[in-house]
Formats: structure tokens, sequence, C-alpha cells
């Protein structure tokens, strides 16, 4: 039954199925009438998932807290905040750390003919294509290393004409000093020799 069952998290920790029951429809042969029968379905969530739910209760949960004895709500603080959202961010990093470790055992196993190969196990294969194509899209080795060089000679530059542009700001600047200081003393300036 779809009540009863548990499942299992990637930390092992059993958590009650959703109170919800599904059906589909089949059709018998024998009398031709429609019949709802219980469907077997299993959610699943990635852990952004779950770590989005779980930054929404601690929020929650801190907002609720923080109500004073005469009910004013209270905005939780800095401090709380920064805890809270710490905490979420250790959580989505152990959780990555484990499932890149299991990402790796698996994928070793394979290496060293420990791991399923015949039949090959196709629901590891989907999650991990499914993994991959979650990571951001990252360019070749190569074309890392003259990116990286591109935005160091980009950088360069950049500094290089800040450089000149203060120069150029300071010369302007003492031009025209000193062509104030020249022309309240009558002296001759540059073009009026």
């Amino acid at each position: 039954d779809v009540d009863d069952a548990r499942n299992k998290t990637r930390s092992g920790a059993a958590t009650a199925a959703l109170p919800v029951k599904l059906f589909e429809t089949e059709v018998h042969a024998s009398d031709g009438a429609a019949h709802f029968v219980p469907a077997s379905v299993e959610l699943e969530s990635s852990e952004a998932e779950r770590v989005a739910v779980d930054e929404v209760s601690r929020v929650a949960l801190s907002a609720s807290t923080a109500n004073g004895a005469d009910g004013a709500a209270g905005a939780p603080s800095s401090s709380d905040q920064l805890q809270s959202h710490l905490h979420t961010v250790r959580s989505a990093t152990s959780m990555l750390q484990d499932n890149v470790e299991q990402l790796l055992a698996f994928v070793r196993g394979v290496q060293q003919r420990q791991g399923p190969l015949e039949p090959k196990d196709h629901k590891a294969l989907r999650d991990i294509a499914a993994m991959l194509r979650q990571l951001p899209a990252s360019a070749a080795a190569s074309n890392t290393g003259d990116e990286f060089v591109r935005d160091a000679e980009d950088v360069a530059l950049v500094a290089q004409l800040t450089a000149l542009t203060t120069g150029v700001a300071r010369l302007v600047d003492v031009g025209a000093k000193s062509g104030l200081a020249y022309g309240a003393l009558g002296g001759a300036t540059a073009l009026g020799r």
C-alpha cells in the first residue's frame, strides 16, 4: 500500500511517504468497465529542493520564536539569519561530498570490474548523467588556461588605462594651474611667445 511505503533518503533516515494515494484506471475485459486501482509511485527530489525547504522552515521557525510575549512579530536577527545560512551551506556541502564519494566509489568499482557490469545498472547510469547535467558547463582544460591568460591580460590593460587616464587628468590640472599662475603674473604663456 502506498500509505505504508517508506522512502529512504540518501542519508539513510526513514521518512514517511506523503499522505496521498494515487489511482489509475484499468479497464477489465471481463466487464468492460473502468476500475480505479492504486498506482505505485516513487517521488524523488533533488538535494537543492531539500535544502530550500529546510531553509524556509528554519526562517519560519526563527521568525515564530522571535515573537514577543505581546504577540508582536519580530524579525530574526542578522546573526540568526547568518547562522541559519551557514548551517544550510554546510549541510549542502556535506550532501554534495557524500554524493561525490558515492559516485567515486561506483566508478572505481566499475573500473576494477567489481561494480554492476552485467546487467547494466541503468538507474545508476541515469542518475550519474542527471548529476552531470546539473553541473555547470566548463571548457576543456586547455581552454581554461587560455581563458585565464586572457582575463589576466584584460585586468593588466584596464590597470594601465586607469593609470594613463589618471596621469592625463593630473597633467591637465597642472597645465591649468600653471596657466593661471603665469597669466596672473603677466608672464608669457607658451603660446604667446
